[in-house]
């Protein structure tokens, strides 16, 4: 009768209350608590563990940034439900009310808020600006630059054009060529960061050296690669050859800035 299941709920309670506290000081749990962004495992199915620690990641975010909203059981079967049923769907947004949203990109969760003032959570740790564009022979900068990129890149082109530096989402529909494959047809920007085993969620903010012309904007360099193992690639077209060094190439000073986030 009612009692029986009475005393039910309340073993379950306790259960639930034991199995909590396991968790909670299980060694796993705590790895991804205070990350941007929350990983999705790699297997097809996901295990209780893996509940508890994306519905802790959710709420110690929210939790961080702001005192808006909270990440309720429901909310956690709503994004569980979107990773399971459609593995291969890994871009689309789940908004969570009190202005959440939480987001799928690649194998990677995030979580933002629109109705506070909270830190952008897309926005890449460096960023990086032009100093100068110099002859190779020119006096040194006051300003010592991270990195010099030796370009081919003749005065009278540079007399109606500027450099710059942009991130690759805003210039996803112009196409790249690394040196290596010279002569060959160039490949579109998100494939070669790509093949550059650059994550999908920081594709778009690979940071990329633009030359804007009077008709024509290029792709002159590409920051690319995997964490840790980034580096500029130069587009073909611009690349020095012998006897050019004198002649027409210069020297694109950048600085790399540290930001908070």
């Amino acid at each position: 009768g009612d009692s029986a299941l009475q005393k039910r709920l309340l073993h379950l309670d306790l259960q639930a209350g034991k199995l909590k506290a396991f968790l909670d000081t299980s060694m796993h749990i705590d790895e991804a608590i205070d990350e941007d962004y929350f990983v999705i495992p790699d297997h097809n199915t996901i295990n209780i563990l893996d509940e508890y620690r994306l519905h802790r990641w959710a709420r110690t975010k929210m939790e961080k940034n702001t005192q808006v909203g909270s990440f309720s059981y429901d909310h956690l079967l709503l994004v569980l439900n979107q990773i399971v049923k459609y593995p291969e769907n890994k871009k689309w947004d789940i908004e969570i009310g009190g202005g959440w949203t939480v987001t799928r990109c690649g194998d990677m969760l995030s979580m933002d808020c629109t109705d506070v003032t909270i830190p952008n959570l897309h926005i890449p740790a460096k960023v990086w600006s032009v100093i100068d564009v110099v002859t190779p022979h020119a006096a040194r900068n006051e300003v010592e630059p991270s990195v010099s990129l030796e370009v081919l890149l003749p005065a009278k082109v540079l007399s109606y054009s500027t450099i710059s530096v942009v991130t690759a989402e805003s210039v996803s529909h112009l196409r790249f060529t690394p040196e290596w494959r010279r002569g060959r047809t160039p490949s579109k920007l998100k494939d070669f960061l790509r093949g550059q085993q650059v994550p999908l969620h920081l594709r778009d903010f690979a940071p990329v050296v633009l030359l804007n012309g009077n008709e024509e904007t290029k792709i002159v360099a590409v920051f690319a690669g995997k964490q840790n193992e980034s580096r500029w690639f130069i587009n073909e077209e611009f690349v020095p050859v012998s006897g050019d060094i004198d002649r027409e190439a210069h020297i694109i000073q950048l600085q790399k800035h540290s930001l908070q986030v």
